[in-house]
């Protein structure tokens, strides 16, 4: 008599249970014995990457953006920024010395130490909020952005616009808000800083041509009314 609420195996089932028990008796393996445990990997990236911000093109854009934003150029960013998570975290582990892990910082925080970083041939690549307050005043915050990008372009320095101030300062681990983020050092990210390369790329030619339709556009507008 079953027990209730359990259905009776059929006779097929019987049989294929009856033929792996078989198998499993004859490679010397005891049909209870358990699957050996899997080995562990190694998941830092991934488990840093969920402190990260959401990528969302949400945020309010100034004038000053010329890019196109996209959660796909968003993500990756993330996820070069969880590779330097995981790298800080295994060097925390091998050493206690705080010089030693300065040394292998891979980015600068605010719109100086940025300007720094590229003035000393350091940058590798320039994170922008795309959200920074407007500023009447002479050099004012913006302006000085667009000096950033100016030096950038003679350097040939790649810069990108993405997140807003708050979540670019979620993105480096702090609570306040940043406008940029200078990344100085590559070490050990070096096929996510590529591939994040090739999206800047590819979201360029894409703002390229959409300038160049506008004003193609534009040009006809002007014909047919100077007509």
């Amino acid at each position: 008599m079953l027990p209730k609420g359990e259905i009776k195996p059929s006779h097929l089932k019987k049989v294929l249970l009856r033929e792996r028990q078989e198998i499993q008796t004859q490679n010397g393996t005891p049909s209870n014995e358990q699957e050996e445990p899997k080995k562990a990997v190694y998941t830092a990236p991934y488990e840093a990457m969920r402190n990260m911000p959401k990528p969302a093109v949400s945020t309010p854009i100034r004038h000053y953006v010329h890019q196109l934003m996209t959660d796909v150029l968003s993500q990756h960013i993330c996820t070069l920024f969880a590779a330097f998570e995981a790298f800080h975290q295994r060097a925390k582990m091998q050493t206690s010395n705080p010089m030693k892990a300065k040394q292998n910082r891979r980015y600068e925080i605010g719109l100086h130490q940025s300007a720094s970083a590229v003035a000393n041939g350091k940058a590798k690549l320039i994170i922008i909020a795309p959200n920074i307050d407007e500023s009447r005043v002479e050099e004012g915050l913006n302006e000085q952005v667009g000096m950033l990008v100016d030096a950038c372009l003679k350097q040939s320095i790649p810069y990108v616009y993405a997140f807003s101030q708050k979540k670019l300062g979620n993105l480096v681990g702090t609570k306040r808000k940043v406008s940029v983020v200078a990344v100085t050092n590559i070490a050990n990210a070096h096929q996510e800083y590529q591939q994040l390369l090739s999206v800047i790329d590819f979201h360029e030619q894409i703002s390229m041509l959409q300038h160049q339709a506008t004003q193609s556009a534009r040009y006809l507008t002007d014909d047919c009314r100077g007509k």
